[in-house]
């Protein structure tokens, strides 16, 4: 990921360049600019021209811990140390949901501008079953969503955020009612009568609303490794 967002840094830079210098080349064509000398004909920009800085944050979706680089410099494998000081490290900016703290969220609008903190509290969740199970038990406030913020929590999570109005949906409602669709520790033990159906109609769903492929969709429903030789039959 370090050596992605370095690429993706430096194309957004390269992009800003090649739209500052064709805008130059179009003014040039309708002789209403040149250049100073040739050092600048040659790099299409001029002296005084700047770029905007480049800043991207990852969004790290999962529940379990980023375990990661998070940086270049950790990437790599120094021969001798003092190649360190001339090899520039690239730092990866993370807000990783499973790190993602309870107080953090609570101080609302001095830490995010948007529904992004309840997202990531309910990605946390999400894998958290200790977690899952107070809101099971109605021992977690009720959190409204935006419209757009229910369709990142169901991209990630797989939970379907019903409409409400003014486009909030309450999650403490929803995720009682995902877990007693899903009966994730009945499941897991492979105790509950029809589960084969339930599981079929839960996997079809995930695979028709999230772009997630069907390995990591029975992932997510905890599905044995002998039950996926089945259902790979059937998803074909």
């Amino acid at each position: 990921m370090p050596v992605r967002v370095l690429l993706g840094d430096a194309m957004q830079y390269m992009e800003q360049i090649r739209v500052k210098s064709g805008r130059y080349e179009k003014q040039i064509q309708d002789k209403e600019f040149r250049w100073e000398d040739a050092v600048e004909r040659l790099s299409g920009i001029r002296r005084s021209d700047h770029l905007k800085p480049v800043i991207t944050i990852v969004i790290h979706w999962e529940g379990e811990p980023w375990n990661g680089p998070r940086s270049l410099h950790e990437m790599l494998e120094f021969e001798e140390e003092w190649m360190r000081q001339w090899v520039p490290d690239w730092p990866l900016f993370l807000l990783d949901a499973a790190a993602f703290d309870e107080r953090t969220r609570e101080k609302g609008g001095n830490c995010f501008q948007s529904d992004l903190g309840n997202v990531l509290h309910l990605v946390k969740c999400s894998a958290d079953k200790k977690a899952l199970q107070e809101i099971k038990k109605g021992r977690h406030e009720p959190i409204e969503l935006s419209t757009a913020a229910r369709r990142v929590v169901h991209a990630a999570t797989g939970l379907k955020m019903p409409k409400a109005k003014e486009g909030k949906a309450e999650v403490n409602k929803v995720l009682k009612e995902f877990l007693d669709e899903l009966k994730e520790e009945g499941i897991a033990e492979g105790k509950i009568e029809g589960r084969t159906e339930t599981l079929q109609e839960s996997i079809q769903n995930l695979l028709e609303e999230t772009d997630w492929p069907l390995e990591e969709v029975m992932d997510k429903l905890k599905i044995s490794e002998e039950e996926k030789v089945q259902y790979r039959g059937v998803f074909v």
